[in-house]
């Protein structure tokens, strides 16, 4: 058992590499002229990719159903009014349930968001666990 106040010899491969810090750290826009790509900019924009993707969904509803009655109020003010009816409940019907395919967009997003992101990660690991083999061999 040893004691908390003795200090502990660094654990192999877990030393802080100096380079990958830099690199961690550097800006969005530095990291979009990479023509190397060794920067990752995924990890930073898969937030802002998902706000809007939330964002464009809910106005695409709005939109749809806005557009939905005033094609409606458009038909029953026209001479053709035979289809007013119809262009109302399907605006009615726009406003109710439209937003199921929005939210059906938002889930798959953001699974796919998911899925590069943790693609990312898993690179990122890998690429950890590699230098640090090449650092103890």
């Amino acid at each position: 058992m040893t004691d908390s106040s003795t200090p502990q010899p660094p654990q192999p491969g877990f030393r802080t590499d100096p380079q990958a810090v830099k690199r961690e750290g550097a800006s969005f826009l530095a990291a979009m002229r990479d023509l190397s790509f060794t920067e990752n900019v995924t990890l930073r924009f898969a937030k802002a990719l998902y706000v809007l993707g939330i964002v464009a969904n809910a106005l695409a509803w709005i939109g749809g159903t806005l557009a939905m009655f005033g094609l409606a109020t458009a038909t029953a003010s026209s001479y053709f009014d035979d289809g007013a009816g119809a262009m109302f409940g399907a605006a009615i019907m726009s406003l109710l349930f439209g937003w199921i395919p929005a939210l059906l967009n938002v889930v798959v997003l953001r699974v796919l968001i998911e899925f590069v992101v943790a693609n990312v990660s898993t690179a990122h690991n890998t690429a950890r666990l590699v230098a640090a083999l090449e650092r103890n061999s």
